[in-house]
């Protein structure tokens, strides 16, 4: 694992956002799409300009990113996996 001194300003950021929102998600790891939704949501990114050059669709990617969220809650619920918080309480 590359220590964190190592990656950029933008980088470290981007990963305590991934972290932040696997934790308010109620995940006890973070996800490739919760690092993917920290670094598309960041401003002036250079990863939104590089997917849309590949010719991804942006906005069909978040909306994907969206429904995998959503169905994680939901098989969450379904098959009552503790939450992150009520496992550290």
């Amino acid at each position: 694992m590359i220590p964190a001194d190592r990656l950029t300003v933008r980088s470290q950021e981007a990963l305590a956002d991934a972290v932040e929102r696997a934790r308010r998600a109620g995940h006890p790891q973070v996800h490739d799409t919760h690092l993917l939704q920290a670094l598309l949501a960041q401003a002036d990114s250079i990863v939104t300009p590089i997917l849309a050059k590949l010719g991804v669709a942006l906005s069909a990617l978040q909306e994907a990113l969206a429904e995998s969220e959503a169905l994680a809650e939901a098989l969450q619920e379904v098959i009552d996996i503790p939450s992150n918080a009520e496992t550290n309480s």
